[in-house]
């Protein structure tokens, strides 16, 4: 078969290893394009260290902050807003040297580390939680503050009905 689909519960842990890395050799045997697509950044980690690409899917339960301030070794390639995401063109978030842009959605970091967010188009959730990330996950310093832009970001996602994000 050319796809797979594989769908877990939440990992089981033992010795603090999280189960997915055996979940995932198994699922990518044959696969010339593998990609993981998951909610879990414990996922999203075994990809990584497993060199596969990876999709996170932001749902209701994702904690935004926690993604934000992920580190490196964590990071998902790629950030969805649902699984129609997965189906759509995926611009590229554009760097300036003190903002990001993608699809009139621009996010900053201030001199005193707030993520700045600057919303665009409803239709577009997707690219505003992709500013927020290059954004945040290039700030050089420690310490960012990404509350503010969390907390509009998600009052923005909640007031968008299901069927039309």
């Amino acid at each position: 078969s050319a796809e797979f689909v594989l769908g877990t519960t939440p990992p089981t842990r033992a010795e603090d290893e999280p189960a997915y890395p055996p979940l995932l050799r198994m699922a990518m045997t044959g696969a010339r394009f593998p990609l993981v697509v998951t909610s879990s950044l414990a996922c999203v980690a075994a990809a990584r260290a497993m060199r596969l690409p990876s999709v996170l899917l932001l749902t209701p339960w994702t904690d935004l902050t926690e993604v934000l301030l992920v580190a490196p070794e964590a990071r998902p390639t790629y950030v969805a807003t649902d699984m129609r995401d997965l189906l759509r063109h995926q611009p590229i978030v554009n760097c300036d040297a003190r903002f990001w842009s993608c699809e009139e959605w621009i996010a900053s970091v201030s001199v005193a580390g707030e993520l700045r967010l600057h919303p665009g188009p409803m239709s577009a959730l997707a690219a505003g939680a992709r500013v927020m990330c290059a954004a945040a996950w290039n700030w050089p310093g420690s310490g960012l503050d990404v509350t503010t832009a969390v907390e509009q970001f998600m009052d923005l996602v909640s007031s968008v009905p299901s069927g039309r994000r």
